[in-house]
């Protein structure tokens, strides 16, 4: 039986091929997440620039729902954030960390819940009942913001975040 581990003189490995492609794989995935962590900088600061714009517009045109069209857009800056941090992680540590996609879904929940609490001052304005999918969807949505806070003191718990 011939020796599986041929010499210098008789080439490339089976091996050497899998280390490399290792090596190049391993190189296209941090280049892509360089990539992806420059276009969500990118678009935190487009977020955080048209933040400003709509504040200083509510300053100037005091209303209910542009304020509240600010706060989402906050929100929607810190989610781009918390994922940046998350890739920045990555690049790193290596591997992925679980807890801060569910911190993402806890804001962005909430972002959704302040929405929905300020397009439902409108149903009281105008005394009217609130349709049953806007509770359905608050009901789901408090659940949610439960279910991942618990997932995360579980995570934690293990070591795992």
């Amino acid at each position: 039986m011939a020796d599986a581990t041929p010499t210098k003189a008789q080439g490339v490995t089976t091996r050497d091929l899998d280390d490399n492609l290792t090596k190049g794989i391993a190189w296209l995935e941090r280049s892509i997440a360089i990539i992806v962590v420059a276009l969500l900088f990118l678009t935190a600061l487009f977020i955080v620039i048209q933040s400003v714009q709509h504040l200083f517009e509510s300053i100037t045109n005091p209303g209910e729902a542009s304020l509240t069209n600010v706060l989402s857009e906050i929100l929607l800056a810190l989610m781009v954030a918390e994922i940046i941090g998350t890739v920045n992680t990555f690049l790193r540590r290596g591997v992925f960390d679980s807890v801060p996609f569910l911190v993402v879904g806890i804001i962005a929940s909430i972002r959704r819940l302040l929405v929905i609490s300020a397009e439902s001052a409108e149903y009281f304005t105008n005394n009217s009942a609130i349709p049953v999918s806007v509770l359905v969807e608050l009901g789901i949505l408090i659940i949610a913001v439960g279910v991942f806070s618990w997932s995360i003191t579980q995570l934690r718990q293990h070591g795992e975040g």
